[in-house]
């Protein structure tokens, strides 16, 4: 039977592991975060069709009421108020309508864009970068996945649109052929405020459908993007974390050095007790400081044997007592009082230790 191999070099390029936390920072810095424009835009055409429907008829009344006086009286407005003064009135009532149907259109783009990215400010994009002038990398851009992506939503917008539009647009052409005069102004006005907020509306429906396919594809294709090799993920964790071999010298330093405090702590202790050879417990009682006794130290093998060195050096008394020690050791962690259950046993123990150092 013949043998399956595998080319782990081939896998090793692949990417096939997720973005880490690290690398999904960089790319936020540098602005690759997954967003749809059709999105911002369907949301921002809701908003100025809102404004025109609501603000509107009232800005139209205004404009309505300037034209037919125009209308009507523009010869003698001219001379006795000025051109100047009173085109400028058209324009004021005009602008204002532009003006706060931009604005609240602008407003709700920035809050919709921000809500889909977040607070994202770099200036990645304004780098100047020579890809951005090869004419090979502007080719293979030009024919790439979301180049065509992009032209087919041009294309979708585009139909849906005109189509969406027709129907209001003719009709209102066909009343502006209709009427004529300054009496039909205001209706002429309402209509084409009426004509405007459709259209909106309609834009708005057409890329919110298209903005909210194209947000999915987006943050599909940024994720896909940010995929890393095997390799490029051990990096990276490796950077992150820092290298494995210098973190278990750390951690053997570390160790090290809290063997080092408690074997110190040892020569503060009142009483080593003992397994007699296995265990070995440190304790400590100060009646006017502690409530109960204290583990200053304790540990096994070679260890316990370290403490009760460190013990005889310094002249504190070993006691033993396998019981008691085996109990210390396993159920009191290291620089806590010991169980109410054992008072009791270290109680007579410390009373032995406090008579033979004449201390009661």
């Amino acid at each position: 039977m013949r043998g399956v191999s595998f080319d782990l070099q081939r896998f090793a390029g692949e990417r096939t592991m997720p973005a880490t936390q690290r690398r999904r920072r960089r790319a936020r810095q540098q602005g690759q975060v997954g967003h749809s424009a059709d999105l911002v835009s369907a949301l921002s055409f809701l908003a100025a069709a809102v404004t025109v429907s609501t603000v509107g008829p009232r800005m139209v009344g205004s404009f309505a009421g300037w034209a037919a006086m125009l209308w009507t009286e523009g010869s003698t407005a001219f001379v006795q108020v000025g051109p100047l003064p009173l085109l400028g009135q058209g324009g004021r009532i005009a602008g204002m309508a532009v003006i706060t149907t931009g604005a609240v259109a602008a407003g709700v783009a920035i809050l919709v864009g921000v809500a889909q990215t977040g607070f994202v400010l770099t200036a990645q994009g304004l780098t100047p970068q020579l890809s951005r002038i090869n004419p090979l990398a502007g080719l293979q851009r030009l024919f790439s996945r979301q180049a065509l992506v992009e032209f087919g939503k041009s294309v979708l917008k585009l139909g849906a649109i005109t189509l969406a539009a027709y129907g209001p647009v003719f009709a209102l052409f066909r009343k502006l052929e209709a009427d004529n005069g300054p009496g039909s102004l205001p209706a002429l006005g309402g209509d084409t405020l009426h004509t405007v907020a459709t259209l909106l509306y309609r834009a708005a429906a057409v890329f919110l459908v298209v903005g909210a396919l194209d947000f999915a594809f987006q943050r599909w294709t940024t994720e896909q993007g940010l995929r890393m090799t095997r390799v490029e993920f051990q990096e990276e964790m490796k950077e992150e974390e820092g290298d494995p071999d210098l973190r278990a010298r750390r951690r053997r330093r570390q160790r090290e050095l809290a063997r080092r405090r408690m074997l110190a702590d040892v020569r503060h202790a009142d009483v080593v007790l003992t397994n007699p050879t296995h265990v070995a417990v440190a304790l400590r009682y100060d009646q006017a400081t502690m409530s109960a006794p204290v583990v200053l130290a304790k540990g096994s093998g070679s260890m316990a044997e370290r403490i009760r060195a460190v013990a005889r050096t310094a002249g504190v008394m070993i006691v033993e007592n396998p019981p008691l020690a085996r109990a210390l050791h396993a159920s009191v962690p290291l620089g806590q009082r010991i169980p109410a259950e054992l008072y009791k046993a270290v109680a007579e123990v410390l009373a032995f230790v406090w008579r033979v150092r004449g201390r009661l």
